[in-house]
């Protein structure tokens, strides 16, 4: 093997190398060499657009603060990463697809790298990556990520088996669920109470929890939506003890004229 300057001119051992027929050359690629690798900032975010990789372990929160931060209205409950769902995923050297597409201006210079699939986007708690810098919430972000920071969203939805299925401007002295199913006309035909369960802005959901005949219902913030599941068709135990006392009367009745009588 024989070495190349930098600036691509040969050194003196390999520039007396005069090459024959059916030589081959080989030029193996620079083992250090990267493209640039980018981050896409967009929504609430004091100055959003596309910002590089300084290396491959930068967080969530320095991303953030290169940006300028984050604006006065940006609801930091709704951020939401959308990354190329092909990350993390072991490659087929026999049937491998370039999912990242390089953009390139009118040079053929790349000067963007960022794809993400929208459908599959990743929920993140922005309030404590950048509460609790380096910690497990400030993620490390990969290439072609996008985060996106939403505006405050006042508005919950009611679904479900209500009576009325609306929309409601959230009201911070109301966070209690039982507020917003009574604001709906309360519960419809059979509502599955212990089922009832509520999505947040970043598209985490949190259930209802149930002890016994009490149910616990999550909290209810801004841009919620609060969805009453439909309790499926069967016998319940309220139609298992009517149905049971319908059996046990007429003998308990047939046994108290016998003893009466006799």
């Amino acid at each position: 093997s024989y070495n190349i300057q930098p600036n691509l001119e040969l050194d003196s051992v390999a520039g007396n190398i005069k090459l024959k027929p059916y030589d081959q050359v080989f030029v193996r690629k620079n083992p250090t060499f990267e493209l640039q690798q980018n981050v896409r900032l967009e929504g609430q975010i004091k100055y959003e657009g596309v910002y590089p990789r300084l290396n491959k372990y930068e967080r969530l929160s320095s991303y953030i603060s290169r940006a300028g931060g984050l604006k006065d209205n940006a609801n930091l409950a709704g951020a939401i990463l959308y990354r190329n769902k092909n990350i993390g995923i072991r490659d087929n050297p026999y049937g491998k697809s370039h999912a990242t597409q390089y953009i390139k201006d009118s040079t053929g210079v790349i000067v963007d790298s960022v794809v993400f699939d929208p459908s599959e986007p990743v929920s993140i708690d922005m309030y404590k990556a950048l509460k609790y810098k380096d910690s497990k919430y400030d993620l490390v972000l990969e290439a072609g990520d996008i985060i996106y920071v939403p505006e405050i969203n006042p508005i919950v939805s009611v679904k479900g088996a209500v009576q009325s299925p609306i929309k409601i401007y959230f009201d911070k002295e109301h966070t209690n669920l039982g507020y917003y199913i009574d604001q709906a006309g309360g519960f419809g035909v059979r509502p599955w109470r212990k089922r009832i369960y509520v999505t947040y802005a970043n598209g985490r959901s949190q259930r209802t929890k149930n002890f016994g005949f009490f149910h616990f219902y999550p909290k209810v913030e801004e841009g919620s939506i609060v969805i009453v599941p439909v309790k499926p068709e069967g016998k319940s135990f309220a139609d298992f003890a009517s149905q049971l006392a319908v059996t046990i009367t007429p003998a308990i009745i047939t046994f108290l004229l016998f003893k009466f009588l006799k």
